[in-house]
């Protein structure tokens, strides 16, 4: 999946060190990132000299390789700013990965900058990947939103399902956990809200960090608990189906947590 960059090892805890020449900078303005994207291949600014002045903030390192916050982006005139879905089908998958876990931790930084209980502009911690309020004491940690990708089965049958707005391919049930629900719970509730059907036997299958939306992906596997009939939340959903494994979409790569399930059906591990 996305995260899977082994031999490469991500380290996220934080470190307060220098930037030294061969690092990479993070430049993030308005949910995008600075980059280059040249047949498929991503690169990322590397840090000189001159340029590891604007380094602003350490975020986390691959293998060797310090992550940091840059403040500017003068540096690197022959970059360009790209999207979250621009960059994630392309290569080498460490530096993906790297670099939209950065754009996720580094525009938390961008958007949280006055304290949201008195107003005071924010601080960050020497020790850690927080933000604090010198006036009223205030503390601000990274938010990260559990969320679950359900694959219902009703025998030799998978649901997929299409999104109303955004997003056109085939995918499975997915939601938020909602304040004062297990997650378990949350997996019943969006299944029901979202096509009408009740389910059983809910089973963990894995989990997946999903920076687009600062989520923790938690998936799902479960049995169909009664009628199969379908009926949509036409707000969430434009579709809702059951699929054999014969006919199920095929799914070009199993980066996501949702492309890894749909193809565990097909070849019958779930």
């Amino acid at each position: 999946m996305f995260q899977d960059i082994s031999p490469h090892i991500f380290n996220n805890q934080y470190v307060p060190c220098d930037p030294k020449e061969g690092d990479i900078g993070i430049f993030v303005q308005n949910g995008t990132v600075l980059c280059k994207v040249e047949e498929g291949t991503l690169s990322m600014p590397v840090l000189d000299r001159q340029s590891s002045k604007s380094a602003s903030r350490y975020l986390f390192s691959i293998d060797d390789i310090n992550f940091f916050r840059l403040s500017d982006k003068d540096s690197f005139p022959d970059f360009s700013t790209r999207t979250y879905h621009e960059l994630f089908s392309l290569s080498p998958d460490w530096l993906v990965f790297g670099a939209l876990t950065a754009l996720r931790l580094a525009t938390w930084y961008e958007e949280n900058q006055y304290c949201g209980r008195c107003g005071s502009r924010l601080e960050p911690s020497a020790e850690e990947h927080m933000l604090f309020c010198p006036r009223c004491g205030n503390q601000i940690y990274p938010r990260i939103s559990p969320a679950i990708i359900v694959a219902v089965r009703d025998g030799e049958k998978l649901l997929l399902t299409k999104y109303a707005h955004g997003y056109s391919h085939y995918a499975l049930v997915a939601g938020f956990a909602e304040s004062g629900e297990t997650i378990e719970e949350t997996v019943k509730r969006e299944v029901l809200e979202e096509t009408g059907i009740h389910v059983k036997n809910i089973t963990y299958f894995g989990s997946q960090p999903w920076p687009h939306s600062g989520s923790l992906l938690l998936g799902f596997y479960c049995d169909l608990d009664g009628d199969n009939s379908i009926t949509l939340q036409e707000s969430e959903l434009s579709v809702g189906t059951w699929f054999d494994r014969a006919s199920l979409p095929v799914q070009q790569n199993t980066l996501s947590l949702t492309s890894t399930l749909m193809e565990s059906f097909r070849n019958g591990t779930i």
